[in-house]
């Protein structure tokens, strides 16, 4: 039976740039591979993706950067 497992990784070189609150990304260099076993003919490696450019508010409290992009998608980053 399937058990739904996969591999899926962006890699993302760019420009960021800090005013304030705000945090702007701008990718420079974009890719995404994808390593499924239940799909091995569906699988890729660094296949380019779009240069979007992100902006976040972030905040740093207790260990944790937490990155808001409008929307409200978080992420939050721990410091062990």
């Amino acid at each position: 039976m399937p058990d739904g497992t996969f591999e899926f990784r962006r890699v993302q070189d760019g420009v960021a740039t800090v005013k304030g609150d705000r945090l702007k990304l701008r990718p420079t260099r974009s890719v995404a591979s994808r390593t499924n076993p239940e799909d091995p003919d569906g699988d890729y490696t660094e296949r380019p993706q779009r240069l979007t450019p992100r902006t976040y508010t972030w905040r740093i409290a207790d260990r944790k950067l937490r990155l808001r992009q409008a929307g409200g998608i978080v992420l939050t980053l721990v410091r062990p």
